[in-house]
Order: C-alpha cells, then sequence, then structure tokens
C-alpha cells in the first residue's frame, strides 16, 4: 500500500525485486554499473500502477521488458505471449523484407 514508488522501493529495501540488486552500489551481476531502480510493470497487459509495479534495477527491467507477467516477489509466474509474439513477427517480418528468399536449387 505505498503512496509513490519511492515507498515502494522501501518495501523491497532499496532491491531489484527480481535480483536483488541493492540501488547506488554495484550490480550483483555488473560490478562495474551501479544499480539504477525503475518501476517496472508486474503485469504489462495491465496499466503501470503502484499496485502493478515492482522496483526493478536498470539491467532486469532492460532484459525482461513486457515479456513476463511477475508477482510481488519478483518472480516471473506467467509469460506475456502476445507480447512476445508480436514483437517477434515484427523482427521476422524486418529481416524478411530485407533479406529476400531465394530458392534453393534443390
Amino acid at each position: 500500500s505505498a503512496q509513490n514508488f519511492d515507498q515502494l522501493k522501501i518495501t523491497y529495501d532499496n532491491r531489484c525485486a527480481t535480483c536483488g540488486s541493492q540501488e547506488g552500489k554495484p550490480h550483483l551481476l555488473e560490478p562495474t554499473q551501479r544499480t539504477k531502480l525503475q518501476q517496472g510493470h508486474m503485469n504489462p497487459r495491465m496499466s503501470l500502477s503502484l499496485d502493478n509495479s515492482i522496483p526493478q534495477c536498470q539491467l532486469c527491467n532492460q532484459i525482461y521488458q513486457d515479456d513476463y507477467v511477475f508477482n510481488d516477489k519478483g518472480r516471473v509466474i506467467a509469460i506475456a505471449l502476445s507480447l512476445i509474439c508480436k514483437r517477434f513477427l515484427r523482427k521476422i517480418q524486418r529481416h524478411s523484407y530485407s533479406h529476400p528468399q531465394t530458392e534453393s536449387p534443390h
């Protein structure tokens, strides 16, 4: 029942809910980077609100994007398939348009 994102971060001990890296300190997986917490979606199918967010470090937020549904512990509980499929379809379309298929000699 946090009133703002700063309060939400405090309930997570200023740590990324997904990997545990602490804000302002070296990242646990990339020690050369300082951890910066961002407001990450718990369920990307719903609008971003305090009730639908967890603190995620810049790396986890970038890696997971809107592809997964998280619980309040920062663990993946589902895959947002429709969002992943749409993104991959766009990549496939871009690739196929930029690399025309040639017929096989067989």
